[in-house]
């Protein structure tokens, strides 16, 4: 699957979050993110427990919160600028060196700054999901359902 899935978690107390996260592939909970893993992009993706997360479903989101940093384009701007400025940024008639970063937010043509395609999709799927104010989380340990 080369798209992440979204969440909105709604809980008592809290503003509702959007998250996404990869659906993981065999053993591995990173899915399409894999990637990213030992990249300048990989701690600002963060891992959560299978648990907070099914709690979260279940509309309680302290623990998950708890395990959350900030805001996702915050997060973003923290990227070092040649990993996330965009790869067109030079022929690109409505470029802003300074908007067409990852944490910009960036406009919808921003193309990631590799060559390989895997890690292109990856970073690009995780900067729709920023732009758009979702929280990437990889969920790690088992989860649980109360259905």
């Amino acid at each position: 699957m080369k798209a992440l899935v979204a969440y909105r978690l709604t809980g008592e107390g809290f503003e509702d979050r959007l998250v996404h996260r990869p659906t993981p592939r065999g053993d591995d909970p990173w899915g399409m993110l894999a990637p990213l893993k030992g990249t300048s992009w990989e701690p600002f993706i963060y891992i959560v427990s299978g648990e907070s997360f099914s709690h979260a479903l279940h509309g309680y989101l302290k623990p998950l919160e708890d395990e959350l940093g900030p805001p996702p384009l915050k997060v973003a701007r923290r990227i070092p600028y040649h990993d996330s400025i965009c790869e067109i940024v030079e022929q690109c008639v409505i470029a802003d060196k300074v908007g067409c970063v990852a944490g910009g937010p960036p406009p919808d043509c921003w193309s990631a700054p590799v060559e390989d395609a895997d890690l292109r999709v990856a970073m690009e799927q995780v900067v729709i999901a920023w732009r758009d104010g979702s929280t990437v989380i990889v969920v790690e340990d088992g989860e649980f359902s109360l259905s």
